[in-house]
């Protein structure tokens, strides 16, 4: 009764507790007692320096993104109609999102290209190591199946169908924890515990046990952490620190460029040109839905028709992967640099509230997997859903690309009164 009369809902019973509810709640709760215009916004520079030391990326990424911090200025102001406090942790991976896609590309093919051409640098024995994206991306994906084999949180959260015994004896040995102190056993319940009390510390004996603290960049303290205890154990990749690696080559194309010592042509945008423009489904769609008349034909028909399907659909495929084996795996030189700053790609789908949870999970998978695995790593960071992240993702992008000035140069005027939209709704954001 009392939270319907100031208007908080707590949580509910053996639900779990969201990032979002919690945003919500604390917003009603400062509205409530009249300090919302008190609320202090957190330090967004901070926020990504310590996001970006994490991930492992390289200074030079964690310079480029508070150049942008510093160009833009985001206030990030508390909406009052929006009820909730901002999502400043999912704004800030936003913005390194945004960075990591205008240098890399992040389509699939362009970074695989990036990352062959700062590997032939490397090859030429440069003074300094340029940042490799292909490797940094083995390195995040290697230090995670470490990590899950090491730390049992991490073990549940990825897997909660089975549990390692051994990795949660550990975990429960490393917090100290102990279960039903207080309970009242009987003489028959008293001698089963003493039993098991034997049995566990009889398993702690074989068990390496490995202390994991508390820490703001967890995955980058524990992976050293299982280094040194697992020296020989796991590959050399696992130790790579790629904080001093140079990204120059991608800025200054014209100085580093000759020394591969081959003919290069220097095309603007990215690599991979497959593009396939899909109308995406919203919940009020199937309700706009007119009915037609379906005309009834017999089963050998409707077989045929679904053979022939099948056969498009294996050969689009087979086209598809033909491309990608030429435009990655093959391994011929460098004949062509892209610069995927010059023509950035991006959904323009804004407002998955309206997006029906069926549909969501697909679209997210038509992404290119090297996003993909960077997006799940910002995730797991600031631990919020896809969901979450995506949102705010999508408004930080509208803001960067249409409403940033950075030349000072006559901008293009937008006629589209959907895209005018959505680009008003993400700057009420920004």
């Amino acid at each position: 009764m009392s939270d319907r009369i100031l208007g908080i809902q707590t949580n509910p019973k053996n639900t779990m507790l969201t990032h979002k509810a919690v945003r919500t709640t604390t917003f009603r709760l400062a509205k409530l007692l009249g300090v919302l215009d008190y609320i202090v916004v957190p330090n967004i520079v901070k926020l990504c320096e310590r996001y970006c030391r994490e991930m492992n990326l390289p200074d030079e990424i964690q310079k480029a993104v508070k150049t942008l911090i510093s160009i833009t200025n985001p206030a990030f102001p508390i909406r009052k109609h929006k009820e909730c406090i901002p999502n400043y942790e999912a704004r800030c991976m936003s913005i390194i999102l945004f960075v990591m896609k205008l240098y890399f590309g992040m389509d699939g093919v362009t970074e695989y290209e990036l990352s062959k051409y700062a590997r032939l640098l490397n090859q030429k024995g440069c003074e300094s190591n340029f940042f490799n994206l292909q490797e940094w991306l083995l390195h995040m994906k290697f230090r995670r199946f470490v990590i899950e084999q090491n730390h049992f949180p991490t073990y549940h959260e990825t897997d909660r169908s089975r549990i390692d015994s051994d990795l949660y004896l550990q975990y429960i040995k490393s917090h100290d924890i102990h279960f039903g102190e207080r309970s009242k056993l009987t003489k028959e319940m008293t001698k089963y515990k003493e039993l098991l009390l034997r049995l566990k510390e009889l398993q702690h004996d074989f068990i390496t046990h490995l202390p994991f603290p508390p820490s703001l960049t967890p995955f980058r303290d524990y992976t050293r952490k299982i280094v040194e205890v697992f020296r020989d154990k796991y590959h050399s990749i696992l130790k790579s620190d790629f904080s001093n690696d140079n990204i120059a080559f991608l800025k200054s194309h014209d100085i580093f460029l000759p020394q591969i010592g081959e003919e290069v042509r220097i095309k603007d945008g990215g690599a991979n040109s497959n593009v396939i423009l899909e109308k995406v489904k919203y919940r009020t769609m199937s309700n706009r839905l007119a009915c037609s008349v379906v005309e009834l034909v017999d089963d050998s028909q409707k077989e045929d028709k679904n053979i022939f399907k099948k056969r498009e659909f294996l050969k689009k495929k087979k086209k598809r992967s033909r491309f990608e084996n030429e435009s990655i795996n093959e391994d011929v030189g460098y004949k062509i640099h892209y610069l995927p700053h010059k023509k950035y790609w991006l959904y323009n789908t804004v407002g998955l509230h309206d997006l029906a949870p069926e549909y969501f999970n697909p679209f997210l998978k038509k992404y290119p997997h090297t996003f993909m695995q960077v997006f799940e790593e910002c995730c797991r960071i600031i631990e919020q859903t896809p969901a979450d992240l995506f949102q705010t993702f999508q408004h930080t992008e509208l803001c960067l690309v249409y409403l940033v000035d950075y030349s000072g140069d006559n901008r293009e005027v937008l006629v589209d009164k959907k895209l005018l939209f959505q680009i008003r709704e993400a700057w009420n954001c920004w």
